[in-house]
Formats: structure tokens, sequence, C-alpha cells
């Protein structure tokens, strides 16, 4: 679904001063390669229209830094980055969020550092569940 124009980094009105001190990082765009974007993002535009999908990954990674999720959900989440970047997010968000739970949907194995248990669907209704490294404990 498309959202309707507007500010691309929406931030909280109670920020509290870690949320500003995280804004204010963010800011100069170096830790998500966002520093040619951080002064238009506050404008009213269709953001999908002008940002390229590697642009809208790192802006969504800017948000979840900004409001701090306890549970947060990443479908492909990099598919637009390379692994250099890819790493670099994900390490972004274990350092600045270590109490979150990261859920991925990815197809590369680079993501497989930041996450300790595996899903695995394996069809017809199979799949497995366990720790890193030793997919199995459940099994259906």
């Amino acid at each position: 679904m498309r959202q309707p124009p507007g500010p691309a980094l929406r931030t909280r009105a109670e920020c509290g001063p870690a949320h500003r001190r995280c804004a204010g990082r963010l800011a100069d765009g170096t830790s998500l390669d966002l520093a040619p974007l951080t002064e238009h993002l506050n404008e009213d535009r269709d953001w999908s229209r002008v940002l390229s999908l590697g642009e809208q990954q790192r802006l969504a990674f800017a948000r979840l830094l900004l409001h701090r999720p306890r549970i947060a959900y990443l479908d492909e989440a990099t598919s637009a980055t390379d692994e250099g970047l890819e790493h670099s997010l994900y390490a972004l968000l274990r350092d600045e969020l270590p109490g979150c739970i990261l859920v991925s949907v990815a197809h590369r194995s680079t993501l497989d550092p930041f996450h300790t248990h595996r899903l695995e669907l394996q069809g017809a209704g199979r799949w497995r569940f366990g720790p890193w490294g030793h997919v199995g404990c459940l099994c259906r």
C-alpha cells in the first residue's frame, strides 16, 4: 500500500532526551547513508516516487531507530542494498536497539549472524524451528 504524501521521517510528539539524541545523530545521515536527503525529509512529498527502493529501505531503518520498537518485522528490508550496507544497517540496529526482537525474512545468508533462531518453512505445512545452527529442535 502506498503512503500518502507527507514528511518522510515522522517523529513522536513526545520526544524524550534519548529520542532527540538519536534524531540528532541521524540528522547528519552518515549512519544510514541518507546525508543528501536529510534537509528534505520534513517536506510533504510522495516519497515512493522520489526515493529509490534502497533509500526507502534505509529510511525505514531510521524510523526503527527513532521509534525504538520492542519487536521489528523486517521483510526483505535490505533487498535493495549491497551486502556491506546491509551488514552496517543490521549492526546499527543491534547496537542501538539491543533489546529489540528482530524477525527477518531474507534470502541472504549474510543476515545469519544478526539472529539467534531460525524458522525454516519447508512446504506442504512442514517447518523447522530452533537456535541458529541447530535448526530442527521443534518440527512439524
